[in-house]
């Protein structure tokens, strides 16, 4: 992705935090009040997706596993995209 891609991300906000591939994060509604709450629910989708189906995300040690963007980011049973 390029920088100027990624600039353009960064200049929006965002229901959900993101990291970027060059390490910069989103900037989260609410000034970041719903992060731990998202931070949580990730933690726990991802032990379970881990249980089920081990380093095959691509996830590996030290890594998070690599998750659809439309998985990660449901509310309310539709995917906020952008």
């Amino acid at each position: 992705m390029n920088a100027e891609s990624l600039d353009k991300i960064l200049n929006q906000t965002w229901f959900y935090r993101f990291v970027l591939p060059d390490g910069r994060v989103t900037q989260s509604y609410d000034d970041g009040a719903l992060d731990a709450v998202h931070d949580t629910r990730l933690r726990m989708l991802e032990a379970v997706l881990s249980s089920r189906f081990g380093a095959s995300l691509g996830g590996g040690q030290g890594h998070r596993p690599r998750l659809p963007s439309g998985l990660v980011c449901q509310q309310n049973g539709g995917a906020r995209r952008r």
